[in-house]
């Protein structure tokens, strides 16, 4: 058997990683995030949402699964402490739903969809993490560049992972969010381009474990914006804070795949049969050519067809092995009918004139 060369084992230890992950690692729970608008006039957001975290942040795991500050992917961690990953999170800059005055004019900046490469070291006490993203939904070409040093600290029952961030935006990038093209000009807002943006953000994540079941976690940020952003007319802010908190209950709720020896036995050949009462209740309207609304007809009562009937399902199990198997099923759900009809139906050019009329 000749040697499995070094990518091939790498391949296969990386899907057995893949295959023996535990998701009871992860929690259930639900978040309450709030932002600011840097735009004059915007309101801040405030948005609930359900979530799946860990009780130890990723700073201190080498999961493949990441969710971290709002970005979700894979990633893999080496034994000399780099990290590699691929994410994607939901970019929810914009205009938002408010009808301030000051937006009159304005195109909507929509949120995006922004997926890039991640790549980290964490051999020193400070932890070193490089993100790009690009945005995908077509919106605008920008860039956006993250380059974050933090410093985790993990205790009994918590966590604390404070930081710092410097956040690259590219010129089209911030363009899109703050500039002002000459369509959205007015008297007090005139036309505005900016250049590349370089923010700089302060970040602290902590988690607490009430019980061993119920984690308490949650964020905090603040970010210093460039010149070039603050300089637009339309943004009145020079820093925008961020807040989350988030509560989470682990009780090792995912089940764990049945093993081989585990496993109940089952037949190799299954015949199943089955009943529904099925009921169905069909109407159309008689429009006119000029727009004038017609009456309703009920076609059960107009063509004498049943509005209930018995249907029979069938279904033909073979089972292959323990996991693989071949299925046939037969459903049919048919009614026939006969009626005379007592007036004349017209249905655009067709016209069905008063017989018998079977269906």
């Amino acid at each position: 058997m000749p040697p499995r060369s070094s990518a091939g084992a790498f391949g296969a230890g990386l899907l057995d990683y893949i295959r023996n992950y535990d998701l009871n690692d992860y929690a259930l729970g639900l978040t309450v995030s709030g932002g600011q608008s840097p735009y004059a006039g915007g309101e801040n957001s405030v948005i609930a949402y359900p979530i799946l975290t860990s009780f130890r942040d990723s700073a201190f795991t080498d999961d493949w699964l990441l969710i971290r500050e709002g970005d979700i992917g894979i990633r893999y961690v080496t034994e000399s402490n780099w990290e590699f990953g691929l994410i994607g999170r939901i970019q929810t800059l914009g205009l938002g739903t408010s009808d301030s005055p000051q937006f009159i004019g304005l195109d909507d900046r929509k949120w995006g969809l922004e997926i890039g490469p991640m790549v980290g070291y964490r051999g020193w006490p400070v932890h070193i993490n490089f993100k790009a993203y690009a945005e995908v939904m077509g919106h605008h070409s920008g860039l956006i560049g993250q380059l974050q040093f933090s410093l985790p600290r993990e205790y009994e029952r918590g966590y604390l992972v404070p930081g710092i961030e410097f956040i690259h935006q590219g010129e089209d990038y911030a363009n899109y969010y703050f500039g002002v093209s000459e369509s959205e000009t007015e008297p007090l807002r005139p036309e505005y381009r900016t250049d590349a943006a370089l923010n700089t953000a302060l970040r602290l994540r902590w988690g607490y474990c009430i019980t061993d079941n119920w984690l308490l976690y949650g964020s905090l940020g603040l970010e210093f914006l460039d010149s070039e952003i603050k300089d637009s007319p339309i943004v009145d802010k020079d820093e925008l804070w961020s807040a989350s908190i988030s509560v989470a209950y682990n009780n090792n709720i995912f089940q764990p795949r049945i093993s081989a020896t585990e496993a109940p036995a089952q037949p190799r050949i299954e015949i199943r049969v089955g009943a529904f009462n099925d009921t169905i209740d069909s109407k159309i309207v008689r429009d006119s050519s000029a727009g004038i609304i017609g009456t309703d007809i009920d076609l059960e009562n107009l063509l004498g067809l049943p509005d209930e009937e018995t249907v029979t399902q069938l279904d033909a199990i073979f089972r292959i092995g323990r996991y693989h198997r071949i299925e046939v099923g037969y459903l049919e759900a048919a009614r026939n009918g006969n009626t005379t009809l007592p007036f004349d139906v017209t249905f655009g050019e067709e016209t069905f004139a008063l017989r018998l009329f079977p269906h």
